[in-house]
């Protein structure tokens, strides 16, 4: 609690339980444990853990569109039934999933998007609770790059 109290929060935020609290810098603090004010014994009390953030984030987190809306906003924009944009989106899904498997060529959407096939040579690994090694075999990836239009309108342009 002291922690908690020199970083300038009020001990009322404890009452949500489990929470993340962002301090605007490099580290978060999850409060979780029972609401405040804290039961009598036997319950513990509140853990406090400071973990190191990720990047600063200038908007909320927005779930990401599923196949339906992307469907629906498809349809909307085109202004097509909700069934055709669904059948481009999979004769577009399976065009670009064959051409990749074949791997001799790239499909290019201009200024939105580059889909192609990359090769990942053999490696070897380490197992992370033996540390003994793993050989992994060369395989095939894929690779999709942003193209410039898309890049602008993640930027907000």
């Amino acid at each position: 609690m002291q922690a908690y109290a020199t970083l300038g929060f009020p001990a009322a935020d404890l009452a949500e339980q489990p929470r993340t609290i962002s301090t605007g810098a490099r580290y978060e603090l999850r409060v979780s444990g029972p609401k405040w004010p804290w039961p009598t014994s036997p319950t513990p009390p509140p853990t406090l853990a400071i973990r190191r953030a990720g990047r600063p984030k200038d908007t909320e987190c927005v779930p990401p569109m599923n196949r339906g809306e992307l469907t629906a906003a498809l349809a909307d924009r085109a202004e097509v039934t909700r069934k055709d944009a669904d059948a481009l989106l999979t004769a577009l899904a399976e065009t670009v999933g064959d051409v990749v498997a074949k791997g001799d060529e790239k499909v290019t959407i201009p200024g939105f998007l580059t889909f192609e096939r990359t090769h990942r040579a053999a490696r070897t690994a380490r197992n992370p609770q033996t540390g003994d090694p793993i050989n992994i075999p060369a395989d095939f990836s894929v690779k999709v790059s942003a193209g410039s239009k898309l890049k602008e309108a993640a930027r907000g342009k």
